[in-house]
């Protein structure tokens, strides 16, 4: 679950408890949408500043690597 505040919370559903926080204490951004990789070992996340975050969830503190950055949004795209 992303999270106002830049965090992601990840629950473990079978116990019905939090199992981490990525970013916790990490100046980040907005959450809008989290997904889980297909092999289950990594958590992506973006945000409202247009950031694509991977979280390898082995680490569970720092982003691995930001895969996406757009600082702007054409006025209007192209249409073929």
């Amino acid at each position: 679950m992303g999270m106002d505040t830049g965090v992601v919370t990840v629950w473990d559903l079978q116990r019905g408890v939090v199992a981490f926080k990525l970013g916790k204490g990490l100046e980040l951004p907005p959450v809008t949408d989290v997904a889980f990789s297909a092999d289950g070992r990594s958590l992506f996340s973006s945000s409202l500043e247009k950031d694509l975050l991977e979280w390898d969830l082995e680490v569970q503190f720092m982003p691995k690597r930001i895969l996406w950055r757009l600082r702007f949004l054409p006025l209007h795209m192209p249409y073929p």
